[in-house]
């Protein structure tokens, strides 16, 4: 600092080339010395970094910027938010995209992911998935929490080959009977699947019960395929209950609904992103839509001139009977003035108890009789 001072006061007629050949400082740092006290003063002089404004290999500050604008559009609305996904939207929105690693350092160097270098490695394994869309659907319920911490549940049906969410049903609670509307639903959407997997739910499979829950009952009639995982192996239904958490983190990103009508409505929304906006780490960076349309569909063993099945609710009346669809059906007095719920597949009809789920009656309707006794 005493040698640039030295510069800085020499009297603008001096000469500045003799000074520097004495004082062995070349007239190039002289006359910057001088240059910047003249415009900042003493401040001026002090040591500057040496370090390039912009080092070579390091991604510029306004490549930066945009991919922490992208996590955090991402992140708000409950999407995927990892370098990956940043990356695919970036693309997107043909904006510079560097290297996955490269986004991923950014992100640490803004303090957005925190390393687990001591993390152990994942095990290698190999994906089991099936070929064909409509080769296997797989079925679970979640739990959800309403505004006012009603819990009721959601039905999601994942297609095992796609990924596409072929339905996401809201109920109070997943009964066999609303497993059977949700598959339904679903198949008016998408078709018939081959097989169902399921875990071992009461509202799906009767376990060591010897008596078939109407869900089972249904995928009979209809000659799809019903399987289960195997008790306490949650990993057979792996994609079904990784749709839950892509589920329920976007849900946690948008407004408490209050009833079910307002939760099925949000997961609807979420439905469409996930099938056609969203893409999908399993399926290359695809969407589930695009895979399910370029291959070809899975069908039950017999589908021709397959009946429609209908689905109604209705309350035992006083005498044991049920009404549905211009039939009396005879039940049992010791149901009255309780609610049940009615498959009919063609002239197949089961009734269930729509809070047990129970089978209470299967029959094949005699169409030359009103009544339908309940010992024909």
């Amino acid at each position: 600092m005493d040698v640039k001072m030295l510069v800085a006061a020499l009297p603008p007629d001096a000469n500045l080339s003799e000074w520097c050949r004495r004082t062995g400082i070349s007239r190039q740092t002289a006359y910057k010395w001088r240059a910047r006290f003249a415009e900042f003063g003493v401040d001026g002089l002090a040591e500057r970094s040496r370090a390039a404004r912009q080092p070579a290999g390091r991604t510029p500050n306004e490549v930066e910027d945009q991919i922490v604008r992208v996590r955090k559009e991402l992140s708000d609305d409950g999407l995927d938010a990892g370098a990956e996904s940043i990356g695919w939207h970036l693309r997107q929105r043909q904006l510079p995209c560097p290297s996955v690693s490269t986004i991923w350092r950014v992100l640490v160097r803004r303090g957005l992911v925190v390393p687990e270098p001591k993390k152990v490695p994942r095990r290698v394994w190999r994906r089991w998935e099936r070929e064909r869309p409509n080769e296997l659907w797989q079925i679970d319920a979640t739990h959800y929490s309403l505004r006012d911490g009603v819990v009721v549940e959601i039905i999601n049906l994942i297609d095992d080959c796609s990924r596409v969410n072929v339905d996401a049903f809201a109920v109070r609670s997943c009964t066999s009977p609303a497993a059977v509307q949700a598959f339904h639903r679903a198949a008016e959407r998408f078709g018939l699947p081959a097989e169902v997997l399921s875990d071992n739910g009461r509202a799906f499979t009767c376990g060591e019960d010897a008596t078939k829950v109407v869900f089972e009952a249904t995928l009979e009639r209809l000659e799809v395929v019903k399987c289960h995982s195997s008790p306490y192996h949650p990993q057979t239904c792996g994609k079904v209950e990784r749709f839950h958490q892509t589920q329920k983190r976007w849900l946690a990103c948008q407004p408490e609904p209050d009833t079910l009508e307002e939760l099925q409505n949000l997961i609807d929304r979420f439905r469409v992103i996930y099938n056609e906006q969203r893409p999908h780490r399993a399926l290359d960076r695809r969407t589930p839509a695009s895979v399910w349309a370029e291959r070809p569909k899975a069908v039950p063993a017999k589908t021709a001139n397959a009946p429609t099945t209908r689905i109604t609710n209705h309350t035992v009346e006083g005498n044991g009977v049920v009404r549905t669809q211009g039939f009396s059906i005879g039940i049992s007095m010791a149901y009255n003035g309780q609610p049940v719920t009615v498959v009919r597949t063609g002239d197949h009809v089961t009734i269930a108890h729509a809070a047990t789920a129970d089978i209470l009656r299967e029959l094949t309707l005699d169409p030359t009789r009103k009544y339908q006794p309940q010992h024909p």
